[in-house]
């Protein structure tokens, strides 16, 4: 019974994480890039988001919860290295995209 309470307050924790790290995450963009994103760059942003709550919960995150499981590690140095890089263009590219619509917008 307490290894399912246990289980259950985990899953709570990882959504209140992800809704958290999401929302601030978002903030931080939004601040960034301005509020008009075309909806390809909001969900490059939003996969960017999601994959650095993925690293922050697999690499920080896990070790610190309630639920301790058997098979708890964390990510090889290469994936997280990988990760990164595509976080990194995913992030970059509204600012690609943004600027090639404004030019295009003029340009008419």
């Amino acid at each position: 019974m307490i290894r399912i309470a246990r289980i259950l307050l985990e899953i709570v924790r990882v959504l209140v994480i992800y809704v958290l790290g999401g929302w601030l995450l978002w903030l931080l963009e939004n601040h960034v890039y301005g509020g008009n994103l075309a909806f390809s760059s909001i969900a490059a942003l939003f996969l960017a988001n999601t994959m650095i709550i993925l690293i922050l919960y697999r690499n920080v995150f896990m070790h610190t919860g309630w639920y301790q499981g058997e098979n708890d590690k964390k990510l090889p140095k290469k994936v997280t290295l990988g990760m990164t890089v595509v976080i990194a263009v995913l992030i970059g590219l509204p600012l690609f995209c943004e600027n090639r619509l404004i030019m295009r917008r003029r340009s008419l």
